[in-house]
């Protein structure tokens, strides 16, 4: 009979644990004794990699008890007024078609904001199309804080990868004065638009991950 019930509770323990290593048991954010996460999470790991956390989000920005994302390290907005030669790559020789066509090259420079939409410094950026009508574009960006006077060692975070109008992540890969050697990414949600007397000033949120 003991031998019995022995065999029963492998048995009954050797299916949980199959089911844990397919996912079954780790279908919901949090930290998770399987091997792997079920669909649309993340498996992430601590620093001595010995607890996994199924994470809703990136592993960076994921907070290692809950599995839900943490609050971005900082949160930025790129202002593009539609009446600012800064905002526009209609008449830049650089891109023929008017940052529509493949290859078309652009340069932007625009007012960087804080999260109360305060000036804080500066937004450059330059982007090549790669997918036609400007659908996708190479993405090198440089957000500047403080004012425009030259300084050695200026406050700066440089980005670089692949946007578009969804929402899309770029890999922050650098950085100057407090922000030196700086690592991470960001999350950039759809634009937001408004009309300001007769123009259009459309709103690009950065939630910056730094690690």
């Amino acid at each position: 009979m003991a031998a019995t019930s022995l065999l029963l509770v492998v048995a009954v323990s050797f299916s949980f644990l199959v089911a844990l290593v397919a996912g079954q048991g780790c279908t919901s954010a949090g930290v998770c004794g399987a091997a792997s996460c079920g669909a649309g999470l993340n498996p992430c790991y601590n620093g001595t990699g010995n607890q996994l956390t199924c994470c809703t989000s990136p592993c960076g920005s994921c907070d290692l008890t809950s599995g839900n994302a943490t609050r971005p390290t900082l949160t930025v907005y790129a202002v593009f007024n539609a009446s600012d030669a800064g905002a526009s790559c209609a008449n830049q020789t650089s891109a023929p078609g008017g940052g529509t066509r493949f290859a078309d090259s652009c340069v932007y420079y625009t007012p960087l904001l804080d999260a109360n939409r305060t000036v804080i410094g500066n937004f450059g950026a330059n982007e090549q199309v790669i997918i036609e009508n400007g659908a996708r574009v190479l993405t090198h960006q440089t957000l500047f804080f403080g004012n425009n006077s030259a300084t050695a060692t200026p406050d700066t975070i440089n980005c670089l990868g692949q946007a578009w109008s969804q929402p899309f992540q770029v890999a922050i890969v650098g950085g100057t004065g407090k922000y030196a050697g700086a690592r991470g990414y960001y999350v950039s949600p759809a634009p937001t638009s408004e009309t300001v007397g007769n123009t259009t000033v459309t709103y690009f949120q950065k939630n910056l991950y730094l690690f």
